[in-house]
C-alpha cells in the first residue's frame, strides 16, 4: 500500500534503525542527502493507492482467525480501505463471520465443520487448533487423539470425539469439573451438522467466492518467502518483543526487494 507521505503512519519499530544502523553509516549520509519521496510517483502505477495487508506477532496458543478483528483494526488505522479479508478455515469462525457483517466486508474463507456448524458445549473450554487438527482444553493439553462416532444418516448427527491424556486430567489444575473421579478416559466431543452458516455457505459457493479465493496463493507465495528465505521460520532470539523485531525486520527486507524490483522493471 501507498500512501501520500503526509498520511503515513510510521511503524513502531523505526527506533530499530537508530539501533542497528551506525551514526557514521554511509547509508544515513545517503538519507539525509537525497530525497527519496520520488519512490510514491514512481510506483503509483504497481502497488494499490489504499490497500495492502498488515501483521500481528503472537506467542501462537491461539489459531490466527482469534486475531482478524485486530488486523483489521490495525490496517484501518494505517489509512487502508477493508473491503474483503481473504485466508484459511481458520478465519471463518462464527464471530468473524459477524464481525465482517458488521463492517461490512467480505469474508473470502471456507466454512470448517468442525469450527463453525452447529452448536457445542463449552466452546470456553476447548479451541480448535487448525494445524494440529485436535481441540486443545483450557489448561492447554491437546487431545491426542479423535474418532468419527455414530452411525452415517442415522437420525443423530456424528460426532468427532477427541480423546485426552487421562495421566494428565488427573492431576491438571482444572479438573474440578471436568475430570470425573475414577474415570478411565477423557473425551469431548463435536456434532456434524450443515444448519449453521447458512448465509456464508451460500456465498462460499458462489462464483465470487471462488474467483477471490483463487488469489489466496499469492499469500502463502509470501509467507513461504518470509520464512524459508528470510529466516523467519524459526525465532531468533527468545521473548514475544524479539520476535516482534524480527518479524518487522524481515518484512522490511522483502518490501524493500519489491520495491527495488518494481523499481528495475520501470526501467
Amino acid at each position: 500500500m501507498i500512501s501520500n507521505q503526509e498520511s503515513l503512519n510510521f511503524s513502531p519499530f523505526m527506533a530499530l534503525y537508530d539501533i542497528v544502523v551506525p551514526e557514521d553509516n554511509m547509508l544515513r549520509k545517503i538519507n539525509e542527502l537525497v530525497d527519496f519521496t520520488f519512490i510514491l510517483e514512481e510506483l503509483k502505477a504497481k502497488y494499490c493507492l489504499d490497500h495492502g495487508c498488515n501483521a500481528v506477532v503472537t506467542t501462537g496458543e491461539k489459531s490466527d482467525g482469534k486475531f482478524l478483528k485486530d488486523l483489521v483494526e490495525k490496517s484501518k488505522k494505517a489509512g487502508m480501505t477493508i473491503d474483503r479479508v481473504i485466508g484459511d478455515t481458520a478465519y471463518s469462525e462464527k464471530d468473524n463471520i459477524q464481525y465482517a457483517k458488521t463492517e461490512e466486508f467480505q469474508l473470502v474463507s471456507k466454512l470448517n465443520p468442525l469450527i463453525t456448524q452447529g452448536t457445542r458445549a463449552k466452546e470456553d473450554e476447548f479451541e480448535f487448533n487448525k494445524d494440529a487438527g485436535m481441540y486443545v482444553c483450557k489448561a492447554g493439553h491437546m487431545a491426542i487423539r479423535k474418532a468419527r462416532t455414530g452411525k452415517k444418516n442415522q437420525g443423530d448427527n456424528q460426532k468427532d470425539t477427541y480423546y485426552f491424556d487421562i495421566k494428565k486430567c488427573r492431576v491438571c489444575t482444572f479438573h474440578d469439573g471436568c475430570y470425573k473421579e475414577g474415570a478411565k478416559s477423557k473425551t469431548y466431543s463435536v456434532s456434524i451438522k450443515s444448519t449453521e452458516h447458512k448465509e456464508q455457505e451460500a456465498f462460499q459457493n458462489s462464483e465470487e467466492f471462488k474467483e477471490h479465493a483463487r488469489s489466496r496463493y499469492k499469500i502463502e507465495a509470501k509467507n513461504s518467502e518470509l520464512k524459508h528465505r528470510h529466516g523467519y521460520e524459526t525465532a531468533s532470539s527468545a521473548g514475544l518483543f524479539g520476535m516482534e523485531i524480527q518479524g518487522a525486520t524481515a518484512i522490511f527486507a522483502v518490501n524493500l526487494k519489491r520495491i527495488l524490483k518494481l523499481l528495475n522493471e520501470k526501467e
